[in-house]
């Protein structure tokens, strides 16, 4: 239900942003932007819960996966409603990858995928480092509000919501160069493709104009995808081996994006719709040679 509304407003955002551009084509902005990501946690998580079949003790185990920092990009269309409000249509791609050099045993060791590689009574598990690989696209309608209205400075408040796609690789290290693969979806070890997942959040940010059509743009939003490998690692809840069940859960991240945007208009000319004339005026009358920072009248 989530996903079709989300898909609904993106459509609608679309179709809204097209018309806009064939009337006034002057008023779009342009940002281009690097970001990264990290994932913070799990709703209702049930990956670490020990199995009832069996008691594995698991001494001095975290579940805990320390974030590696991973660069992408975002970039988006946006155009200002008023002076208080501006929409966007915005596609971003970035990963998010973690270790856990001392992790639990989680549910997914007991999930029939984890079988077709080792089998339960040939494998002794063992505090073997794990890493996940994830990788998000994303596309998303955003809102942005300017509590100050136009200015050179503005800061913002951000809120956002579309579909993500979302592929991951869950890897255990032997201790070699090489990792072996314990669970992927949607990438190139997988044959399951990626699903959308509804995805949605709030941020703040600013955008300082250096020129007047150039601005440079800083946000840091939190967010939440609609789906439970995120972090690499699957949610089953099972009796026994032979009966587990996966459980849908949604995963919590926050990104920091830094990039700039361009203006197909002056935000602050002369005009009524324009950054007041002090904040960028040119100097008319003539300069002190003495004091080259003072006009003479």
């Amino acid at each position: 239900m989530h996903l079709k509304w989300c898909l609904k407003f993106i459509l609608s955002l679309a179709f809204i942003l097209v018309l806009t551009t064939g009337s006034s084509q002057n008023k779009l902005k342009y940002r281009f932007a690097t970001t990264s990501g990290i994932f913070l946690k799990e709703r209702n998580p049930f990956e670490n819960r020990t199995p009832e079949i069996e008691a594995i003790e698991v001494p001095g185990g975290k579940d805990k996966f320390k974030p590696k920092m991973q660069l992408g990009f975002e970039m988006e269309v946006s155009i200002p409603a008023n002076e208080s409000f501006a929409f966007g249509l915005e596609f971003e791609s970035y990963s998010l990858k973690g270790i856990s050099d001392n992790p639990v045993y989680y549910n997914y060791f007991g999930s029939t995928d984890f079988q077709r590689l080792f089998k339960p009574e040939e494998y002794v598990y063992s505090q073997e480092a794990l890493q996940f690989t994830t990788k998000i696209n994303s596309l998303v309608g955003t809102i942005r509000y300017f509590p100050l209205g136009i200015e050179i400075f503005q800061p913002f408040i951000k809120a956002f919501g579309g579909v993500s796609f979302v592929g991951t690789n869950l890897e255990l290290k032997d201790g070699s160069t090489e990792a072996i693969p314990l669970y992927s979806k949607g990438t190139q070890q997988s044959n399951q493709t990626k699903w959308p997942a509804f995805y949605f959040g709030t941020g703040l940010g600013f955008q300082y104009y250096v020129t007047e059509y150039l601005s440079i743009y800083m946000d840091a939003t939190i967010s939440i995808i609609d789906t439970d490998i995120v972090n690499g690692v699957p949610n089953f809840s099972y009796d026994g081996f032979d009966n587990n069940e996966h459980v849908h859960t949604a995963s919590v991240t926050s990104q920091f994006s830094f990039g700039i945007s361009y203006s197909l208009f002056k935000p602050y000319d002369d005009s009524d719709d324009g950054l007041p004339k002090k904040l960028f005026r040119k100097r008319r009358g003539r300069v002190d040679k003495y004091f080259p920072f003072h006009e003479i009248k």
